[in-house]
């Protein structure tokens, strides 16, 4: 969804290297704290409920069709108390 949408705007825009872009079949979540913009950086985090200022007691990255993996395992893990981010990285280069 909009991981691909920014990966597509990334590799149309690159014109000095080459550009692959890896897709499932898969049916994947859509979230609305998903960013064009974040994932044009490489990466991005989708949700931390990490007071400011603190350090999370765990943080969970996820490319592509496991994201909602870590997603759910924020939720079961944030529901102990603990404080988790989740890291949409859909790129490593960037």
């Amino acid at each position: 969804p909009t991981e691909v949408a920014a990966a597509y705007a990334v590799g149309v825009e690159s014109r000095k290297t080459p550009t692959t872009i890896a897709l499932t079949r898969q049916a994947t979540a859509k979230y609305p704290e998903s960013s064009f913009e974040g994932a044009k950086k490489g990466g991005y985090v989708l949700t931390d409920n990490t007071p400011e200022g603190e350090t999370p007691d765990m943080i969970l990255m996820g490319t592509g069709s496991e994201l909602p993996l870590c997603y759910d395992a924020a939720e079961t893990v944030r529901e102990s108390g603990k404080n988790v981010r989740v890291v949409s990285l859909p790129c490593w280069e960037k």
